[in-house]
């Protein structure tokens, strides 16, 4: 099977593709190596023999669309990264509280496929969510074999506490989410941050996670911060600065 091949039956069975080329490397027989990916799935054309690569540093290092540099087979190289998705957009949020109450409506009307994960029956009850929301209660720890999270869903934890949030954040970060996102003050981040790195997490893998989750427009009531979450998941997936758009313009503006 060619990588087209793959990339149009993974897309054609609504699975989301991301699509990594070669564009810069020490080792030349290397430039323009194709490897796709779709959920544990590879197929590649002229990459490197290794049974995976080393993400480094770059825009795109936690997995969203943009250049990334990588080790391949002890070669530094820079990486064009590409995600292609079918239909809707996916999100998996984790916590079901006000915040995600407030979050799922503006994700549905932005065609988001959403689910739901808590551990408390009562807050997964679907006549807190909008029709077609996908509600899972169970352990943080053991509901992953049941998600669908692949390089085209978003990851958003939001859950009660920093143990909850912890657990989630290490689960989400062996998925191919291309948005991973957590709230929490930066004292809590960092703290969370130290517990998984001392437990052998990948340290650009945790520096790709959004964390504290959502765009700085001053939220404070969970509609807010829901807002605020909404639109950094957008711009991470439009690859866009997020700026407002009269700064784009405002240059062209003589004020005397």
């Amino acid at each position: 099977m060619t990588v087209w091949q793959f990339v149009e039956r993974s897309v054609r069975q609504g699975g989301n593709v991301a699509i990594n080329v070669i564009v810069a490397c020490e080792n030349r027989d290397f430039l323009g190596g194709i490897m796709a990916e779709s959920g544990r799935e590879r197929c590649s054309w002229r990459w490197p023999q290794t049974d995976g690569y080393q993400v480094v540093s770059g825009p795109a290092a936690g997995g969203a669309t943009g250049l990334y540099a990588a080790d391949l087979a002890g070669n530094k190289c820079t990486v064009w990264r590409q995600i292609i998705s079918r239909g809707r957009r996916r999100a998996v949020i984790f916590g079901g509280g006000h915040v995600c109450q407030a979050l799922v409506p503006l994700l549905t009307a932005m065609d988001f496929t959403v689910t739901v994960v808590d551990d408390r029956d009562e807050f997964v009850r679907p006549d807190n969510f909008p029709a077609g929301t996908r509600l899972i209660a169970g352990d943080f720890r053991r509901v992953w074999s049941d998600l669908d999270i692949d390089a085209g869903s978003s990851v958003v934890i939001v859950t009660r506490g920093h143990l909850h949030d912890r657990v989630c954040l290490e689960k989400a970060l062996q998925t191919g989410a291309y948005y991973i996102g957590m709230i929490g003050s930066k004292r809590k981040v960092s703290m969370v941050y130290r517990q998984l790195l001392a437990d052998g997490a990948d340290p650009v893998r945790l520096a790709g996670v959004y964390a504290p989750i959502g765009l700085d427009i001053g939220a404070e009531t969970p509609a807010e911060i829901a807002v605020s979450i909404a639109a950094e998941i957008m711009r991470v997936i439009t690859g866009r600065t997020g700026i407002s758009l009269r700064d784009g313009v405002k240059q062209w503006i003589s004020v005397s």
